[in-house]
């Protein structure tokens, strides 16, 4: 009944399931849920299947990931030439991950899908700059940076980051 995974990390769960269907979607969903399960003990498969009605979206995919395996991201975000990296062991998870590169005072944005072990985002004329994965903090993961940066970089990342 009280899993020693889900409940640990259930509010990042939660902003993660916010930050996906948006805040309004969230709550709206959240009423209804409680609206048509007041007095009765929470499921989690029926949580999701009236946040999925509620949402307009499969959520099934996501209560499976989040919910269901017993572990959370580790990801490695390195360089290999203008490519941004990020790769991560099994069990494999399937992500949407920003990706921010710092180009002095601005950042050069893109989103890597990740599906199994790698995948990589081209910055053209970028390679080896600072770098941030889920720069803004929605993803529940551990996020390892195995590429050393410079101190001007590491002030650079302090003075720029967004979080």
């Amino acid at each position: 009944m009280f899993n020693v995974f889900i409940y640990p990390g259930g509010a990042s769960r939660m902003f993660m399931l916010m930050h996906m269907v948006g805040e309004q979607a969230f709550w709206k969903a959240c009423q209804q849920y409680l609206n048509e399960r007041k007095y009765t003990s929470f499921d989690t498969e029926a949580f999701f299947q009236t946040w999925s009605k509620a949402t307009g979206k499969d959520l099934t995919p996501f209560m499976k990931q989040w919910f269901f395996t017993p572990a959370a991201p580790k990801l490695t975000i390195s360089w290999q030439g203008d490519d941004v990296v990020v790769s991560q062991p099994a069990p494999y998870f399937d992500l949407d991950v920003p990706v921010w590169v710092l180009t002095g005072r601005d950042w050069a944005k893109q989103t890597v899908h990740l599906t199994g072990v790698t995948a990589h985002a081209n910055f053209p004329g970028l390679g080896g700059r600072a770098v941030l994965a889920d720069p803004e903090g929605w993803i529940m993961a551990n996020f390892n940076y195995p590429d050393s940066l410079t101190t001007n970089q590491k002030i650079a990342l302090y003075n720029s980051a967004p979080n």
